[in-house]
């Protein structure tokens, strides 16, 4: 009996010694110095977005939150993402690297600037000032992000310039004075008439889209205004095809172009967009519920609609030109999807005032 007691206590001996070596293993453990968290510049994009979004972000569950005072429209190209930001009192441009997620700012500018436009190398923007008698000035700014000089491009006193577009350092502009589309090459500063009417200029991948005003109407049932969107290849513009035309008052919703597929939204269909095959001239319609913002990037097609789960949200979708499989991309977004485009594996887009990161999915 007493043997036994001997071993009994012997074992729990044996045993609290045990748990007193783990409490203090773990206890040192935890007196280790952390590693050192990698170093950010004071305006990284993680650090103004909300944590819950971060967090949510880094879970792999959710989009990340890039910026919540985006004015206009931005523009995004290779791996770069552009927009004109109210943060501050004076406005600024702001650019984000998706390869590096580090924010930096492009200029600061007093009257803020509207019609941004990227190819990944060049940044063009409208940049509007006052000369000295109170006269607003519009100028087409370039900006070089490998040599980070900027220049004027054109400038004008009173004359609205239209939208911009930027592929492969050709610049398409026009203006309402103008009367028709121009495209300069960037580089040598020639220019070519695109298309007299021509506005609203998308360029990709050697293709450029715009829309022409073919009727104009008064109100009244008894005439239908007409939008022609037409596409034409980098430097053959007296080639350009006719895609479509719209008969509704708003034209398009958006269009887009890549290698040889365009897409585009005719504002007049609530039930679905067009994906157009450039070489063999077949088109696909895509049904979707009041589309808008189709963009195309090699084999796939992302664009916004109005969610299942709510009359008054938004998703976005995906779809894939090759295998023809469509997904969500983000199942509900509660604002008005403004712009959409596609950067690698992920898509940008912007819901009212905020900038969002997300995973295609593909």
């Amino acid at each position: 009996m007493n043997k036994l007691r001997t071993s009994g206590l012997l074992a729990v001996a044996i045993g609290t010694l045990a748990v007193a070596l783990i409490w203090a293993l773990s206890g040192r453990a935890s007196e280790r110095p952390p590693e050192r968290a990698p170093e950010r510049t004071p305006e990284s994009a993680s650090e103004r977005a909300p944590d819950s979004a971060s967090e949510h972000a880094q879970a792999g569950r959710g989009p990340t939150l890039i910026a919540r005072t985006v004015i206009g429209e931005p523009a995004a190209r290779g791996h770069y993402v552009f927009w004109t930001d109210s943060r501050a009192s004076d406005w600024a441009i702001y650019g984000y690297d998706v390869n590096t997620g580090e924010e930096f700012v492009v200029k600061q500018l007093p009257l803020g600037a509207s019609g941004l436009a990227t190819d990944g190398r060049l940044l063009a923007w409208v940049e509007s000032s006052a000369s000295n008698s109170g006269v607003i000035i519009e100028s087409i700014q370039v900006y070089n992000l490998s040599t980070r000089e900027e220049s004027t491009v054109s400038s004008s006193a009173g004359s609205e310039l239209d939208r911009l577009a930027l592929d492969n350092g050709t610049l398409y502009y026009g203006n309402q004075d103008m009367g028709y589309l121009v495209a300069r090459d960037i580089s040598t500063g020639q220019e070519q008439q695109v298309a007299a009417g021509g506005k609203e200029p998308v360029a990709a991948g050697g293709n450029v889209l715009w829309t022409e005003l073919k009727q104009d109407c008064d109100p009244g049932p008894l005439c239908h205004f007409q939008f022609a969107l037409q596409l034409a290849r980098s430097g053959e513009y007296s080639k350009a095809t006719a895609l479509t035309v719209s008969s509704g008052p708003n034209g398009f919703w958006g269009y887009s172009a890549s290698g040889d597929t365009a897409v585009w939204a005719d504002a007049w269909w609530l039930e679905g967009f067009m994906i157009h095959d450039l070489r063999s001239g077949t088109n696909k319609v895509v049904s979707g519920k009041a589309v808008t913002s189709p963009v195309v990037a090699g084999d796939i097609v992302v664009w916004a609609e109005d969610a299942t789960s709510s009359p008054v949200a938004r998703c976005i979708k995906g779809y894939n030109t090759t295998t023809g499989r469509t997904w969500t991309v983000v199942s509900r977004i509660d604002g008005r999807v403004r712009a959409l485009n596609i950067l690698g594996t992920k898509i940008i887009y912007a819901v009212d005032a905020d900038l969002h990161l997300t995973e295609l999915g593909n």
